[in-house]
């Protein structure tokens, strides 16, 4: 018995064509791939840098209310949150702050305080230039 095989054309059943049930690679759909739209992502960024822009533009505004400068566009190019920003013009406050606690005060008189003032010269010098005025009230 002789069997010809003849050429598949497509119509038969696979069992008939003796071909695998299996589609080759070339009949495979690719997986389906959401289109990129640049424009979209792009104005997507430009929002998002805009309001980051923003928020640590509000930032720069307080801190120059606490006497602390600082660049918000300078922060947004070295990617610096604004909490962190926040933080950092906090710490600078503070340490302004602390700094500026000196209290000025005159200097504690030694002994008696009329003598202090007798010794002065500026008492000395108001002395000589008007003698006929009461000592007692200088």
């Amino acid at each position: 018995m002789s069997t010809t095989q003849t050429p598949a054309t497509g119509d038969e059943p696979a069992e008939l064509t003796g071909m695998a049930s299996t589609p080759t690679p070339a009949t495979q759909m690719p997986p389906m791939t959401p289109q990129v739209d640049e424009a979209a992502i792009t104005a997507q960024v430009e929002s998002r840098l805009r309001a980051q822009l923003a928020e640590l533009t509000e930032v720069a505004a307080q801190a120059k209310r606490l006497g602390v400068s600082i660049d918000p566009m300078q922060a947004l190019a070295q990617r610096i949150t604004p909490d962190a920003l926040r933080q950092t013009v906090l710490k600078a406050a503070a340490e302004r702050d602390a700094a500026q606690d000196v209290v000025a005060q005159a200097p504690a008189l030694c002994g008696n305080a009329a003598t202090a003032l007798a010794d002065s010269p500026l008492v000395k010098a108001a002395r000589q230039a008007n003698p006929n005025s009461n000592s007692n009230s200088l």
